[in-house]
């Protein structure tokens, strides 16, 4: 977090009497340090983001497969059904008075 920062300023300002002093310090230092935090956030909430999609595909992957080879079963039935209703047509077609 703070290898990014090169400098930073600090300003001293002294006023008043020896007996009563008035001392401010100012720094961008704060600034600095804020920065510096939301990039090392943002850099694991990228991470995370990552990892949390890598494992909900790890786990899902091995369901939708079984779900996608049950699914594969109705394209047989679904051949065969319509091969049945053409049997039917065709059936319907060679009786007399062409029912079809």
């Amino acid at each position: 977090m703070l290898e990014g920062i090169d400098a930073f300023d600090v300003t001293l300002q002294l006023a008043g009497r020896l007996s009563q002093p008035d001392i401010r310090i100012e720094s961008d230092m704060d600034d600095l340090l804020s920065a510096g935090l939301k990039r090392v956030i943002e850099q694991q909430q990228t991470a995370l983001k990552s990892r949390l999609k890598r494992e909900i595909s790890q786990r899902t992957e091995d369901e939708i497969g079984a779900v996608k080879s049950g699914f594969s079963g109705f394209q047989g039935i679904e051949r065969e059904l319509e091969n049945r209703l053409e049997f039917g047509s065709d059936l319907l077609n060679e009786l007399p008075g062409n029912f079809g």
